[in-house]
């Protein structure tokens, strides 16, 4: 019998692609579709949250340090990194997964391909 964990793993490699750079990405309609499945962390600083792009609820806005302590760690969940355009959260996947982290992947596109999807995003600065 096949577990939800290790369903969600098959799905995860089966939405997984790779930039130009080599760096893990997955679509944001996959991202969509886990839900809390999947931890999203948003690269960018809180500030630019509140933004025209605004952020995806609950997402993370941890610092350097704290991403990397996230990561350091038994990861529990995959862990989809955000930005903006999908650029600077491809960079940060792709360092962490030659780290060694399991199941890291940028979100492809980033938040303006999210929006294009017509997908709710939010710029409260509360649940930041």
């Amino acid at each position: 019998m096949i577990t939800a964990d290790e369903l969600l793993c098959m799905r995860w490699n089966a939405n997984l692609s790779r930039g130009s750079q080599g760096a893990p990405l997955v679509p944001p309609l996959f991202v969509a579709e886990q839900g809390p499945g999947v931890a999203m962390v948003d690269v960018r600083r809180p500030q630019e949250a509140t933004g025209v792009l605004g952020y995806i609820p609950g997402s993370a806005f941890p610092d350097a340090q704290k991403l990397e302590e996230r990561t350091g760690g038994q990861q529990l969940r995959p862990l989809v990194l955000i930005s903006a355009n999908g650029d600077e959260a491809a960079t940060v996947a792709r360092q962490l997964e030659l780290r060694g982290v399991p199941y890291v992947a940028a979100m492809a596109g980033g938040l303006a391909a999210w929006q294009s999807l017509g997908l709710f995003t939010s710029r409260d600065p509360s649940g930041i």
